[in-house]
């Protein structure tokens, strides 16, 4: 098994990878307070840290799915993974239990939530856009007590996507995904 590499913008993103040439990520974190390392120049992990960076600052890119180590998901969690994935675009959220019973599994809105705080790669797979039923944020990245930057960063990344908020704080109906 090849050795992790941890490396860190210094502007709250980290990205933890094996390989080289055919690099994998198994960790990506946001938000979290970390000293700057940076990869070497033009290296893939330098092209992915960039592009996620893009990403954070609103900018609208393609994260490659391909480069990410899946093998630490249970089949449940890849299924609702995937499911927000390839359902739930930039510009639009959709809430917990909607995500549960698109995925299949309708009584599993709790599972779903936990499924989202133990997500390894947020924007790739885009928990960010998973909400509580009432339209207010819910959870991100297991909150501001883990050293990350939690529900305002999550609000940060929807505003960055276009997402409408109402002066409540809540999302806007348009642009929730109701089922």
């Amino acid at each position: 098994m090849a050795s992790s590499k941890r490396y860190s913008d210094g502007n709250g993103i980290r990205i933890t990878c094996t390989g080289e040439a055919d690099l994998k990520l198994t960790r990506v974190e946001l938000g979290c307070s970390a000293v700057k390392k940076l990869p070497p120049a033009g290296s893939p992990a330098a092209k992915l840290l960039n592009l996620i960076s893009d990403f954070v600052q609103g900018k609208p890119v393609s994260l490659p799915p391909d480069v990410l180590d899946l093998s630490l998901f249970t089949d449940f969690e890849l299924k609702i993974l995937q499911m927000l994935r390839c359902k739930v675009p930039r510009g639009k959220v959709i809430s917990y239990a909607n995500l549960a019973a698109m995925s299949g599994s309708p009584r599993s809105a709790r599972a779903v939530g936990g499924v989202m705080r133990r997500n390894l790669f947020p924007l790739f797979l885009p928990c960010h856009r998973v909400i509580a039923s009432d339209g207010t944020l819910g959870g991100f990245m297991g909150e501001t007590g883990a050293g990350c930057s939690g529900p305002a960063l999550k609000k940060q990344l929807l505003l960055n996507e276009g997402i409408v908020f109402l002066p409540s704080g809540k999302v806007a109906e348009e642009s929730i995904i109701r089922l």
